[in-house]
């Protein structure tokens, strides 16, 4: 942040120079006019508030939370799954993330969820769940149709809670899904995973010229 002082010369003939300083305002008030888009995967690495689903485990055989059974980075699908039982209680399920991955100074633009599911029997639907600041959040519901593991996906652009995306917002925050169908209906779900939409480049609002006193816009590299 702060103010640098740039210097240029030009030279008319042999023996004339011109010099042309100019003032560099740097802060971090607004993203750079085309900044990198990046993205960060999450999965869940510990148990979060609800573990209210079934679940079964061919592999691996020593985990005991509900989670690890839709933690992976690269879905196993029938390999480790929770499910329903075709009844019409309002099942939930969910994971913690690990938002110190965030980085610290990330404009995030969106948070996505994602579940990877399975249409067991009849017409089930799911909805999926953002755990943020200890409120839930949830997509509308989601027919689960297909009969092979199919990725399905929420956006939110905005926090629910007000403000903007942070670091600090997604501190604890947990994703996962919830069963809304009636009986007769079940579905498999065999991954939940986190991806944030961000930017971290240094933004730059203005280089002004004392000589001329226009203003022109751009990106400064400021070493």
């Amino acid at each position: 942040n702060g103010s640098h002082l740039l210097e240029a010369k030009a030279y008319d003939q042999p023996d004339n120079e011109t010099r042309l300083s100019i003032t560099v305002n740097v802060n971090n008030s607004s993203p750079a006019p085309n900044p990198t888009s990046q993205q960060l995967y999450l999965v869940p690495v510990s148990s979060g508030t609800y573990a209210e689903y079934s679940e079964q485990r061919l592999y691996p055989t020593t985990a005991t939370n509900q989670y690890e059974a839709f933690d992976e980075e690269v879905p196993d699908d029938i390999w480790s799954f929770v499910f329903t039982n075709g009844d019409n209680v309002r099942y939930k399920t969910s994971g913690k993330i690990d938002s110190t991955k965030i980085p610290s100074a990330a404009t995030i633009s969106s948070v996505e969820v994602w579940a990877r599911a399975q249409n067991v029997v009849g017409s089930p639907n799911m909805k999926l769940l953002l755990r943020a600041g200890g409120v839930d959040n949830f997509s509308d519901p989601i027919p689960v149709t297909n009969t092979a593991f199919t990725d399905y996906k929420k956006v939110w652009t905005s926090n629910p809670a007000g403000g903007d995306w942070t670091q600090a917002s997604l501190a604890n925050a947990e994703i996962g899904v919830q069963a809304w169908h009636a009986s007769a209906n079940a579905h498999r779900v065999t991954a939940v995973w986190m991806v944030i939409n961000y930017v971290t480049d240094l933004p730059v609002t203005s280089i002004t010229s004392p000589i001329s006193g226009s203003v022109l816009k751009g990106n400064v590299n400021v070493v």
